[in-house]
């Protein structure tokens, strides 16, 4: 059954996909508030901490709850804040990609965009934050 005409690369098609997986998890997990594996797997797996436009508004429609509840849930399961787990998630893949030699020819600020930064200051900001030190002092003290 088909609800609606989404694209296989449209954010559409990813939340019918998603939504069809979580039904299929079982539901006394969904009930005892154990939400973690889901959006581990939301976030990190499938990498949507790289969707710029990702927030944890899309994260609850994914999940199926309130708006309201996400923070709730994400303190419970993993006592950090949506941004905490977000921008912590794009610094460990900036770092991952600064290190690998198939990226090199990257400037730092391309990486940063890849990871899902909207701007250099706050790649930049988060970096330091989540790595002690700015993207480019990393990338020298790699070589």
């Amino acid at each position: 059954m088909v609800f609606f005409d989404a694209k296989p690369c449209s954010f559409d098609y990813k939340v019918l996909t998603l939504r069809k997986s979580l039904a299929m998890e079982s539901e006394d997990t969904h009930k005892n508030g154990s939400y973690k594996k889901v959006i581990t797997d939301i976030l990190i797996r499938k990498k949507m901490f790289r969707d710029p436009d990702f927030s944890a508004h899309k994260l609850g429609e994914m999940l199926g709850v309130p708006n309201y509840k996400v923070s709730r849930i994400l303190q419970t399961e993993f006592g950090k804040t949506y941004a905490d787990i977000v921008l912590s998630a794009r610094v460990k893949e900036a770092m991952k990609m600064l290190r690998d030699d198939k990226h090199k020819e990257l400037t730092v600020d391309d990486i940063g965009m890849m990871v899902g930064f909207k701007n250099k200051q706050s790649f930049f900001n988060a970096f330091h934050k989540y790595g002690g030190m700015t993207p480019e002092k990393w990338r020298r003290c790699l070589n």
